[in-house]
């Protein structure tokens, strides 16, 4: 991926995003876009099985826009999320296809500034979640190393690096923050779901704005295990939890936190300065501390109770 690759070692922060088991598409996107393992429609619906509410950051965005699959079950709670995926087209229809159809549906209403959709887009607060499917079938089918996921791989770096220069001559302000991740990892005999490192251990590539360039080092410290042949040994790699993306999302876009998110807002990648950063941590530590309470108040009611230390 040159054009990923280019962002690791030039603009931005690279690492490690280390999900749940179990290690599947709805706990995992649940993960990143509400900061909690569980996908709670799958483990609490009620006796008349109606889909249980939970809060994500696409609840606390002004706009936001899903493209493909899983980006669009969000739209069943966040109303102002509006979505489009692969399903309205034909068979041959690829997922990298949809950052045509995007770019394509944004460039229309470009020259009409009185259009609803140009004024959603051009508010504050908005967010773009792509989903890109044909990752996870090729494979299912081809094996994660086969030649086929390689070469697509590489097709879809080449619309990231597309993505990127659309969005930044729409906007003109510099003020659009990318991340490429994923959900779950695949294991070499073409499953996931369970805690193999294979399918825990998932990429993670954020730049733009807010984040802090790539720093370059002398030498890998010896208890890290980035892989010699990514040839990424001197430049600093940094982890976080799967749940942590969701904080991290919202400390980005001014939002408030999902009420559930149970992640740490990584203040080591941003770019802003000690005031912001106190201010984020205190927000995040505030939210964190309600969920500790609504849990101490339900536990408190059992017979046999002990607070916490």
């Amino acid at each position: 991926s040159p054009f990923l690759r280019n962002i690791v070692t030039k603009r931005g922060v690279y690492g490690i995003s280390h999900s749940k088991v179990p290690t599947e598409s709805s706990p995992c996107f649940t993960a990143i876009c509400s900061g909690h393992c569980e996908y709670a429609s799958l483990i609490l619906k009620d006796l008349s099985d109606e889909e249980v509410i939970f809060d994500s950051i696409f609840n606390q965005t002004k706009y936001s826009f899903g493209i493909g699959k899983d980006s669009c079950k969000f739209g069943k709670t966040a109303k102002q999320l509006e979505c489009f995926n692969k399903d309205n087209y034909g068979y041959d229809f690829q997922d990298y296809m949809l950052i045509d159809e995007l770019i394509s549906k944004i460039s229309e209403v470009k020259n009409n500034k009185n259009n609803e959709l140009y004024k959603r887009l051009t508010s504050n607060k908005i967010a773009f979640i792509i989903h890109i499917e044909n990752t996870d079938g090729i494979g299912h089918f081809w094996g994660p190393r086969s030649e086929s996921m390689f070469n697509y791989l590489i097709k879809i770096d080449s619309y990231y690096e597309k993505l990127e220069k659309f969005f930044n001559e729409f906007y003109k302000d510099d003020k659009t923050t990318f991340i490429i991740t994923s959900d779950h990892g695949m294991d070499m005999l073409r499953g996931h779901g369970d805690g193999k490192p294979d399918c825990t251990r998932t990429p993670f590539v954020i730049w733009g704005s807010g984040i802090r360039e790539a720093i370059y080092r002398d030498k890998k410290p010896d208890n890290e295990d980035t892989p010699s042949n990514w040839t990424l040994d001197n430049y600093v790699r940094n982890d976080l939890n799967q749940i942590d993306i969701a904080p991290l999302v919202a400390g980005l876009l001014g939002i408030n936190f999902p009420m559930n998110s149970l992640g740490i807002i990584p203040l080591n990648i941003l770019n802003i300065n000690d005031k912001i950063k106190s201010k984020l941590l205190y927000g995040n530590m505030m939210e964190l501390l309600e969920l500790y309470k609504s849990k101490d108040d339900i536990e408190s009611k059992a017979v046999i109770y002990k607070t916490f230390g």
